[in-house]
């Protein structure tokens, strides 16, 4: 078998830190590790290449460019490639396409086309391509490489309303060939993430490497879950080695879904399964992330890391070895079974508390109304029904059932449990002299973890109120207003534990990370005024109910909490809102042009119509696909649109989408 590189990739996502580096340089000593990926602020506009350009030759982009940030960023990455030259490992760069400064499109007006999208295929974008990095290696000449994603940016690359004008993997080919073709004049290595946030982003991208590999060489690196690093996703089967090209499997190593480093999160089991799964397909690198946040793995459990090291080098090694071993090295003998027990705790811990019956509840490291409404998670608290219309949601199970609210909030107490057992021990066992340290990082996980369960459990009880209230259409709300008064006195009981708590020692040094972030900032603030927006959000759907349902036979209030699982779309292309004391869906956005909304409706029982409720603030024309039976539309006066049903059995299949540049948004759609 060959012997795959190591990459460390670092800073996801946050500012450069020179300092930080140089530690992790010295904390290679002991590990294979055969060079680097910097991830930095590549979600910001000044990130990736973005991160180093004055954009000079363009005056209305520049004036938007915050030149001191510019400078600073170009003097610490120039230190950050430095330490890592220093031990003679390569860099590589994040970079996303496409981003670009405020004010670029007015001075150069043929990056978009007629519709307000990127010209993917005009020779402006190419050459702006080529611009970026000819201007980034003349401030940074020792930069080894650039790692491109194609996802998560300003602008669509491949989620353009119209693939017949932009097909997919014509847009990734040429925009694949341009880098690669770039950087290897340069003799600088590329590579591509496969990236994606539906099967079809995968299917897209690899077919548009499949024909840049033809003339241009590159690697390809692919997640080793599909969509991102959920370990009750399957083995990514889009992990595929194209002719031409070399193949790398990234990996998580903190948990960026398991509570951001936060939360005792071992995995030293899936790992191991991760590996094997690289190895089956013969991986040429294990590219794996050693921080989230602000949260490095040297101040966690660092057995994760330990295992992806072992794993890697033998192949024939078990999980159960590879705790068994780091036990040996670094657990207390009084406590070396105790360690090991929390050790697999830690897991069904994270399983019962950051997810519901295995679907992703958070998206973002503090919880945010508007991405919890986002992810899909919120159908899961209708009782019993399938998940089908979740398919485009990927944190979502979309082929089994919702388990039931009575279920859930079973779940979320067994977490607490969990929690308080392995606190209390922690924090009551006798310490054995030597091992300060091993203790005290475990206190301080497992306290987070009572903190964070208890938090998340009354989250989970409001919005289990929610629904209970809604079913039985109490105006008022009432249980739901008695369960957010309650989430708030132990929320603010939880904020007393979590400001009582010191600073975890740090082996990294002082660095800009968000270190040891508070559990009142991601947890307990975040929840509370959650639970004042669920509300407001009661309200508002209770007045759209009161306005669209009757006479109807069929009604679906589409940025409704209740209706969540009766909209499918993909994850972050068509977002709820409240716009004038109602709820709103808006079909889309710049990120996602092909966002739509579909449902599946009762039909009136001899035909009849389906009318259409809209948002005056937003586009009035959009395009709706009846029973697969395409129309472009224009809203009426009153903001609303009907079209006729044919009579026949079955649901009536509607899907709604944007009609030119801009987006509209949906109160309600109803049959009659």
């Amino acid at each position: 078998m060959k012997t795959p590189e190591i990459t460390w990739s670092l800073m996801h996502p946050t500012d450069f830190d020179p300092d930080y580096m140089k530690q992790v340089v010295k904390n290679t000593a002991g590990y294979r590790v055969d060079s680097f990926e910097i991830c930095g602020p590549c979600h910001k506009l000044a990130g990736g290449l973005d991160s180093f350009l004055l954009y000079e030759d363009y005056p209305k982009a520049s004036a938007n460019v915050d030149r001191a940030e510019i400078m600073d960023n170009r003097a610490k990455f120039g230190a950050i490639l430095a330490a890592a030259h220093s031990i003679n490992r390569p860099v590589l760069l994040w970079h996303r396409e496409v981003v670009l400064p405020e004010g670029l499109t007015e001075e150069l007006p043929g990056l978009l086309d007629a519709n307000g999208e990127f010209d993917l295929l005009g020779e402006t974008f190419g050459s702006l391509i080529r611009y970026k990095l000819k201007k980034t290696f003349e401030v940074l000449p020792d930069l080894d490489g650039v790692v491109l994603t194609l996802t998560e940016a300003k602008y669509s690359v491949i989620h353009n309303s119209c693939r017949e004008r932009y097909p997919a993997d014509e847009v990734v080919a040429r925009i694949v060939r341009i880098f690669a073709d770039e950087l290897a004049a340069r003799g600088k290595r590329f590579v591509l993430r496969s990236f994606g946030s539906v099967a079809q982003d995968y299917e897209d991208i690899l077919a548009g490497a499949a024909i840049a590999a033809k003339k241009s060489a590159f690697e390809i690196e692919t997640k080793i879950t599909p969509y991102d690093f959920d370990p009750f996703l399957s083995n990514n089967p889009f992990l595929r080695h194209l002719p031409g090209t070399t193949t790398s499997a990234e990996c998580d190593c903190l948990g960026e879904f398991l509570g951001f480093g936060n939360l005792p999160s071992e995995t030293v089991e899936k790992i191991v399964e991760y590996v094997r799964f690289g190895q089956q397909h013969q991986v040429d690198r294990y590219v794996i992330r050693l921080d989230r946040k602000g949260n490095p793995i040297f101040d966690r459990y660092m057995i994760n890391l330990y295992a992806y090291a072992r794993a890697i080098d033998e192949p024939g090694i078990t999980a159960d070895r590879i705790r068994q071993e780091w036990a040996q090295s670094h657990y207390p003998p009084s406590a070396k079974e105790l360690f090991l027990e929390m050790g697999r705790a830690g897991f069904q811990l994270v399983e019962r508390t950051h997810f519901i019956a295995h679907n992703v509840m958070f998206h973002t490291s503090e919880p945010v109304m508007l991405y919890i409404k986002a992810g899909g998670i919120l159908a899961l608290f209708k009782n019993d029904i399938d998940l089908h219309l979740c398919s485009g949601e990927w944190g979502i199970l979309s082929d089994t059932r919702t388990p039931g609210r009575a279920a859930i909030l079973k779940e979320k107490d067994e977490a607490v449990a969990i929690a308080e057992k392995y606190y209390t021990l922690i924090s009551t066992v006798k310490r054995e002299p030597g091992y300060e340290s091993e203790y005290i990082w475990r206190e301080k996980l497992w306290l987070n973890a009572v903190i964070a369960a208890r938090a998340i459990r009354e989250f989970v009880r409001c919005v289990c109120a929610y629904f209970d209230d809604m079913k039985k259409s109490d105006p008022e709300g009432k249980f739901l207003h008695f369960e957010v008064e309650e989430a708030k006195k132990e929320l603010k009981y939880l904020e007393s534990l979590a400001d009582e708590q010191a600073a975890l020692p740090s082996k990294c040094g002082d660095y800009v990370f968000r270190q040891n972030g508070s559990l009142t900032d991601i947890y307990l603030k975040p929840f509370a005024r959650i639970c004042d927006e669920l509300l407001e959000e009661y309200q508002a759907e209770f007045r759209a109910w009161k306005k669209y349902q009757p006479g109807t036979a069929d009604c679906v209030i589409c940025g409704a909490i209740s209706n969540d699982w009766r909209c499918g779309r993909y994850m972050h292309a068509s977002h709820a809102e409240l716009v004038d004391g109602l709820p709103v869906r808006i079909v889309g956005n710049r990120v996602f042009p092909n966002g739509f909304v579909r449902m599946e409706m009762t039909r009136p029982a001899n035909g009849g119509k389906v009318r259409f409720y809209g948002c005056s603030r937003f586009a009035c024309d959009f395009t709706v696909e009846v029973d697969g039976q395409r129309t472009n539309c224009r809203f009426d006066d009153s903001w609303q649109y009907e079209l006729p049903v044919k009579p026949g059995s079955g649901p009536v299949v509607i899907q709604l989408e944007k009609c030119g540049r801009e987006y509209p948004a949906f109160h309600a759609v109803v049959t009659l």
